[in-house]
């Protein structure tokens, strides 16, 4: 079953960032800091569909909570209607998942 804007472009990160600030780049870090994927979306697609590309790509685990937290400046990214652009992650972004179990 299709989530919330499912029908993004979602495309392989391409080295360079597009000008014009349409595109979002991610990279995402895993618990223990090291890189577990990165792609590129759209500046309008949504936090919640950077959650379900975790999930498709098997970052995350559905069962298990977790947040997605900024690199610098730290912060949780708690709504998940707000756009790449409105989050300020555009043009690019590193995100780190945290399971929340083993927050501190």
């Amino acid at each position: 079953m299709p989530g919330p804007g499912a029908g993004a472009a979602i495309r392989p990160a391409a080295p360079e960032a597009a000008a014009d600030g349409d595109e979002c780049r991610l990279q995402i870090k895993d618990q223990d800091g090291s890189v577990a994927c990165v792609f590129t979306l759209p500046a309008a697609a949504t936090v919640a569909q950077v959650h379900e590309q975790l999930l498709a790509r098997g970052v995350v685990d559905a069962d298990l909570p977790y947040e997605l937290r900024t690199a610098f400046p730290a912060r949780v990214l708690r709504d998940v209607a707000e756009t790449l652009h409105a989050a300020r992650l555009t043009p690019s972004a590193t995100l780190c998942v945290r399971t929340r179990g083993l927050l501190g």
